[in-house]
């Protein structure tokens, strides 16, 4: 099993613990690899001294959080599935959400998702699969990431509070996805502006080429901003000739869910 030798790590502010950053970069870097990983490669990887990573991995293997395999480490299945159960537990959608996407997958024939805002992240809470025999995949609960690319994401970052938008633009890596991927700050503040005015989202091959994606904003009553975004997913061939029809569709199940 190789593993990247050029390290990694991020510097460690002054205001945090040391030793429980470094012990969650072994969680993050035992989690991206299929195999065992040693002592040593885990040393090399973070840039960690050798007799620190021994004694960050003792503790996680104590803890219940990573085991060891002849000489290497892995995580614990039991701690590990059990901390993901209990945050996907946390994003459960409503059921009336969960039925309304699993409605109006079959009124498109679409895959159909809702997201919410978890920080300042967009996450899939909960996914309707299309019925098409071309349709998009690999949408799942949990995914997130690349708001500024995708429409459910552009909706969520659309009607956060200015300081909070600015916050997110000056703290995201914005990169090209694909050659329609927005990326300049500008750009976007005023593509956010047409989400808000429009009351809907487009992406255009942002996030993923071939894939397309309407949105709109679920604001419930009292509330000032929405607390879900619910989108259409479109392979871009079928695009033009269905967006309109499916927006419809997305503006009537808004309707009922508010």
């Amino acid at each position: 099993m190789s593993i990247d030798a050029k390290a990694s790590r991020k510097p460690v502010p002054n205001d945090v613990i040391h030793s429980a950053a470094r012990a969650l970069e072994i969680v993050d870097c035992l989690a991206a690899n299929a195999d065992a990983v040693t002592a040593r490669q885990l040393s090399v990887k973070l840039g960690i001294g050798l007799p620190t990573v021994y004694h960050l991995l003792n503790t996680l293997t104590y803890a219940g959080y990573a085991e060891k395999i002849n000489t290497g480490y892995i995580l614990s299945g039991d701690k590990i599935s059990n901390l993901y159960a209990s945050f996907m537990r946390s994003l459960r959608a409503e059921p009336v959400v969960v039925s309304a996407i699993h409605r109006l997958a079959i009124i498109t024939r679409e895959t159909v998702y809702a997201a919410r805002l978890v920080g300042e992240s967009a996450v899939i809470v909960s996914v309707a699969e299309g019925s098409q025999a071309v349709r998009v995949g690999n949408l799942y609960p949990g995914l997130r990431g690349n708001e500024y690319a995708r429409a459910a994401g552009k909706i969520l970052l659309a009607f956060l509070p200015e300081e909070h938008l600015e916050t997110y633009i000056r703290h995201t890596s914005m990169t090209m996805l694909t050659p329609h991927t927005i990326i300049d700050p500008a750009e976007l503040r005023s593509e956010l502006q047409k989400v808000r005015e429009n009351g809907y989202a487009i992406d255009r091959e942002g996030f993923a080429e071939g894939v397309c994606c309407l949105s709109v904003p679920i604001v419930r009553s009292g509330a000032t901003a929405p607390s879900i975004a619910i989108s259409v997913t479109i392979p871009s061939h079928r695009f033009d000739a269905a967006w309109r029809a499916h927006l419809h569709s997305l503006q009537e199940m808004r309707r009922e869910l508010e």
